[in-house]
């Protein structure tokens, strides 16, 4: 991921089906692919017991739509600077 400034990013926040929760920063650029293999190369801690073995099996769901392969959080209605200093929620699904 490029560095950009604060302004061109989207502040995500996952939650897991426990309720975890971890917060990341992404570009509206970025795919549902290039989102799960971030989050699988930094898993958090305090998921370890969710912790998966590949980054394929992670399912992003925004808005009751699972998001996919090459689908970018813009291509979805995630903008960047929409609401500076809030966070977009996103579920995290491990299947």
């Amino acid at each position: 991921m490029t560095t950009q400034s604060e302004n061109d990013l989207v502040h995500l926040r996952l939650i897991l089906v426990s309720g975890k929760t971890q917060d990341f920063t992404f570009s509206p650029n970025d795919s549902a692919t290039d989102i799960a293999k971030h989050v699988f190369e930094n898993w958090p801690a305090g998921w370890e017991e969710e912790q998966v073995s590949s980054p394929s099996i992670l399912r992003l769901i925004f808005q009751g739509r699972f998001l996919h392969g090459n689908v970018t959080l813009g291509g979805v209605g995630v903008r960047a600077g929409d609401f500076i200093g809030l966070t977009t929620f996103c579920d995290l699904f491990i299947c």
